[in-house]
């Protein structure tokens, strides 16, 4: 998983997601934090060429805000301190500082993907 910064976009996540049906797939996350801490991610196959089409989207919230989701909208959420190890993500763009001070912050946020086409 690879986030990238796109204008105000950010930050740069780099996954590497395998299933056991599919070869091996890099997803570029282009991500815009917003104010209440929440973020939409386009997600590519590459650190976004302009003529690359995305996958998919990923909506990314607080424990917060996942707390407050109804019941039956929870199960299509994944909670990022497990799901970030299995992708190996990374986040190219940051040194190693900034990186582990926002991998804390990160490890506590859910995400849910919508892919716009298989990969």
């Amino acid at each position: 998983m690879h986030i990238k910064t796109i204008n105000h976009l950010n930050p740069n996540l780099t996954s590497s997601h395998n299933n056991k049906d599919v070869c091996e797939v890099i997803v570029h996350h282009h991500c815009k934090v917003y104010d209440d801490m929440s973020a939409a991610c386009l997600l590519f196959p590459t650190e976004m060429s302009d003529q690359d089409k995305p996958y998919g989207i990923e909506y990314v919230i607080t424990s917060q805000q996942y707390q407050e989701l109804p019941q039956e909208e929870k199960k299509y959420w994944y909670y990022h301190l497990t799901e970030l190890p299995k992708v190996n993500a990374t986040l190219p763009d940051l040194t190693s500082g900034e990186a582990a001070k926002l991998k804390p912050i990160l490890d506590e946020t859910y995400g849910k993907s919508c892919l716009f086409l298989a990969v």
